[in-house]
């Protein structure tokens, strides 16, 4: 084998292994400290923050802020659209003691 041949099989050879981690991009991991389904008992504007009951007594304040995502069906809806007594599917982690809540999904605004 002429030393031409050999240096190209070993560069293909080196680009294959090292291939991978070249590629390999750090994703950053979503943190869920919680998930609960409540209702909404009360509601700070100024605070940015919500009061919310579960079933189970579950619940508590969660804060909204600027990357909380909320929707109702399809849609993106505000927080100042938000109303006491429908119930949200909440998911978020816990931030320097706090509830925050990175998702809101409104599953239900009958406030009988």
């Amino acid at each position: 084998m002429s030393l031409r041949v050999l240096r190209t099989v070993m560069a293909a050879a080196a680009l294959l292994a090292f291939t991978p981690l070249a590629s390999a991009q750090t994703r950053e991991k979503e943190a869920v400290g919680f998930v609960l389904t409540a209702q909404i008992e009360s509601i700070d504007a100024a605070a940015k923050t919500l009061t919310l009951k579960g079933a189970n007594g579950e619940g508590g304040v969660y804060v909204v802020n600027d990357k909380t995502t909320i929707m109702n069906a399809n849609k993106k809806i505000a927080f100042g659209d938000l109303r006491k007594g429908w119930r949200l599917a909440v998911n978020g982690d816990k931030s320097s003691g706090k509830n925050v809540a990175t998702y809101m999904e409104v599953v239900e605004t009958d406030t009988k």
